[in-house]
């Protein structure tokens, strides 16, 4: 799958407008080197590919380098507030990216977490996906 967003324009489009004037801020004033913590306020299970797979995709089309560390393998249980992903790389970068990241990862593990809950109360039974109903972004 090709992720999506990937231009400056499409990103700005779709980020707060905090975020868009804190990159552009920073450009202009000094940049720095800078470590994300990207974590949930509620239990979840751990479903980052989505949003790995873009932010990498992101970092080629920028010519940046973006590390990321994944904590939790997808599928690992994860309780609130634990970080699941650290994001390293150019604050002036990453800064407008939040938004949307937020979106790929936490939706993602939500839904992961919901569907495993749904599983334990009703181990019987059969469920039909109704995925685009319950997404959050272009995916």
């Amino acid at each position: 799958m090709t992720p999506a967003p990937l231009s400056d324009a499409e990103i700005a489009a779709r980020t707060d407008a905090y975020f868009n004037r804190t990159r552009d801020i920073v450009a202009r004033f000094g940049d720095k080197r800078v470590t994300y913590a990207v974590f949930l306020r509620r239990p979840v299970v751990s479903a980052p590919a989505l949003m790995v797979e873009w932010l990498e995709a992101v970092a080629l089309a920028r010519g940046q380098k973006i590390e990321i560390e994944v904590m939790y393998p997808e599928g690992t249980w994860v309780g609130a507030g634990e970080p699941l992903v650290y994001i390293t790389g150019s604050m002036a970068t990453l800064a407008n990216l939040e938004t949307l990241l937020l979106q790929k990862i936490g939706a993602a593990c939500v839904a992961a977490h919901n569907a495993f809950q749904m599983c334990v109360a009703l181990p019987n039974s059969t469920f039909l996906a109704m995925d685009a109903r319950h997404c959050a972004g272009a995916e």
